[in-house]
């Protein structure tokens, strides 16, 4: 009993050690008014279509895909005979 509550000791001492050091290692973030507690750096930005086509993904069936004209801000790209991706200027 007592070598495993040593070795609880010997944990929380570790890990109080790496909460007061760990700060003081890790870079400071860039300060946005854009950024918020859950961003961090393990993805890179999002950035938008180059051009907005206004067109989306239509068709019959899974098979006869294609791109198609329609009113709201969407860029359309085919890839392939049966492939289309789609999403929002």
């Amino acid at each position: 009993m007592k070598t495993a509550a040593r070795f609880a000791v010997r944990f929380l001492v570790l890990l109080a050690l790496v909460r007061v050091v760990l700060p003081l290692v890790a870079p400071a973030p860039a300060h946005s008014p854009y950024s918020s507690a859950l961003t961090t750096g393990a993805f890179g930005q999002a950035y938008a279509a180059a051009y907005c086509n206004n067109k989306a993904c239509v068709g019959g069936s899974r098979f006869n895909l294609s791109c198609g004209q329609i009113d709201t801000p969407y860029h359309c790209e085919k890839f392939g005979r049966n492939l289309c991706s789609q999403g929002p200027c």
